[in-house]
């Protein structure tokens, strides 16, 4: 066989190097996904087919009204509204000197009849050493020990004189009576007070409450110790468990009735007592299963395969169920969670399982990601207002 001229060489070799160089980049790393922007909501918009949402406000139930129990000028006031106070701390004094005086007045008196009663007491003793000698009459001895009583009740009437005086005197000082928060200062310095006049309200923000008026339509179809869930409009993110613990008899304002919700575990939010509150109470079939629907975006769901899902357990009992992306807060990625879903609502749809109240979820381009791609939140830029300064 002759041999190939040698310029063929290269064009033969040509294929191999093509092939051994697409071998080498079959093996290389993929490429990170690229960190995306994505649009998201809080999960804890609930579906009123279910559920009815009901402005309320936050008290409670363990407030109380501080008054000096002495009237008297005012002489400083040591604490405002929202200052957090200690038991035994300092709210206000009055002005001491009347007090003063008056203490030291009592003072003088329980000396003045001490001294007196020493005296009548020596005169009782030496009448009746007479009086067994037979140089005095008992008439004698009966007026003395009546002086000495009379002496003696004189005596413990200053006393009593001398400890009210005290007693007031260290009245002029005004103590929180427990850990607690000022919600109410009335009271000024200089100011002329009289017993028992309010001058501060105090609460202790353990045992909150929110306080609603619930309509007459639905009244009925709630009861004391049914849970619900209270969230707040001022703090995103906030939703904590409730328990009704009083229905009032009778109806307020528009036809409604007060009920009380007792809040639990509130530690981890930072809820003040007059804040505005939005309670779901739980009326028509979904309370009898104890199911929670929340209502997202038709958008959050992921019509894709739902492979390499958090959870599969969600529509087990139903025969619909969708997957959405919920966004790791931790490490900020995406996880898909199957959900089960129920109707359609005003271009929303209604998840009766797999989701919980404060969970984000991206509501956005959602067929262009993929589970566990980072992502950042994308958050509304705020236009300045015409005439701001720039």
């Amino acid at each position: 066989m002759n041999a190939l001229p040698r310029f063929l060489l290269p064009f033969l070799l040509l294929p191999g190097l093509l092939a051994l160089g697409a071998c080498r980049e079959e093996k290389k790393e993929p490429p990170a996904l690229p960190v995306k922007v994505v649009k998201y909501t809080v999960v804890g918009d609930m579906s009123s087919g279910q559920a009815r949402r009901i402005s309320g406000v936050v008290e409670t139930d363990d407030k109380t009204e501080i008054a000096f129990q002495i009237g008297g000028r005012v002489e400083t006031v040591n604490v405002t509204m929202g200052d957090h106070v200690k038991e035994g701390q300092v709210l206000a004094t009055l002005e001491k000197k009347d007090y003063e005086l008056a203490y030291k007045a009592a003072e003088s008196r329980v000396a003045s009849s001490n001294a007196l009663l020493s005296e009548k007491s020596e005169i009782l003793k030496r009448q009746r050493a007479l009086f067994k000698k037979g140089h005095v009459a008992q008439a004698a001895v009966d007026t003395a020990n009546s002086q000495y009583e009379a002496a003696r009740s004189n005596y413990q009437v200053t006393l009593a004189e001398r400890d009210v005086a005290r007693l007031d005197y260290d009245r002029t000082v005004l103590y929180a009576p427990y850990d607690g928060q000022i919600s109410e200062r009335l009271v000024e310095p200089f100011m002329e007070v009289n017993p028992t006049q309010t001058l501060f309200r105090i609460q202790r923000p353990t045992a909150l409450t929110v306080r609603a008026l619930v309509p007459e339509t639905i009244i009925r179809q709630i009861a004391i110790g049914e849970n619900v869930e209270v969230t707040f409009p001022t703090l995103t993110g906030a939703t904590v468990k409730g328990t009704i613990t009083e229905i009032g008899a009778l109806a307020q304002q528009g036809n409604a009735f007060p009920v009380k919700v007792l809040l639990r575990k509130t530690a981890q939010y930072d809820i003040r007592v007059g804040m505005t509150a939005q309670v779901f109470f739980m009326v028509e079939n979904y309370k009898a299963t104890d199911k929670v629907a929340y209502l997202i975006p038709i958008s959050a769901l992921d019509l894709r395969g739902q492979e390499d899902l958090d959870n599969k357990t969600a529509a087990e009992k139903t025969g619909r169920h969708g997957r959405v992306f919920v966004i790791d807060p931790a490490t900020m990625t995406l996880r898909p969670r199957e959900v089960a879903i129920g109707n359609i609502k005003d271009n929303k749809i209604e998840v009766i399982g797999g989701l919980e109240a404060g969970e984000k979820i991206v509501t956005a381009g959602v067929p262009f990601l993929e589970p566990g791609q980072k992502v950042g939140l994308w958050e509304p830029v705020v236009q300045p207002s015409e005439g701001a300064a720039r």
